[in-house]
Formats: C-alpha cells, structure tokens, sequence
C-alpha cells in the first residue's frame, strides 16, 4: 500500500508497482483459467477481467485493515459469498 502511495511522486516506483501489479494479475488469470478448465468457474466468466477484480479486492482489504473498522467481518463474508456465486454461477 506504501509503495502505492509512493508511486505518485517517483517514476521507478510506479513503473515497479505497475510490473508487479501485471505479474499478480497474470498470476490470477492464470490461476482462474486452470479452475475454469476444470469447471470449477462457469465458462462465461472472463478470467482476466475477474483477476483485475481479485485485485481490487485486495486492495479494498489493504485499506480497510488502515482504516480500522471500515468493514466487518460479515462484510468481507457477504463479498466472497456473492464473488463465489458470481465466478460458480451457482444461485
């Protein structure tokens, strides 16, 4: 989180954190394709598009933990419930 702050003000910075934010989402997508494969995710969802989600996910997750008390724990539970049924396509 610091050095996405930091990444503002300092070119080799951002260029580092925008290599290594593309390998995590690579990383995903990968990840997310290999389960779709095997049918775990439903064939429709876009696994590139869903890992930028995880991503974003993750962040919200850094933030909240600075912030104290933004979200509680049922909050996360409702979002990785519904993410589930999103990627399964289950109801």
């Amino acid at each position: 989180m610091q050095a996405i702050t930091e990444a503002g003000e300092d070119l080799e910075i951002r260029r580092h954190v925008r290599g290594h934010m593309r390998e995590v989402h690579d990383f995903f997508a990968d990840v997310l394709r290999r389960v779709q494969a095997q049918g775990g995710i439903h064939q429709e969802r876009d696994a590139d598009t869903e890992a930028w989600i995880f991503i974003a996910g993750s962040l919200l997750v850094s933030v909240a933990d600075r912030l104290g008390g933004l979200l509680k724990a049922e909050d996360f539970e409702a979002i990785k419930s519904e993410r589930l049924r999103w990627l399964t396509g289950t109801p």
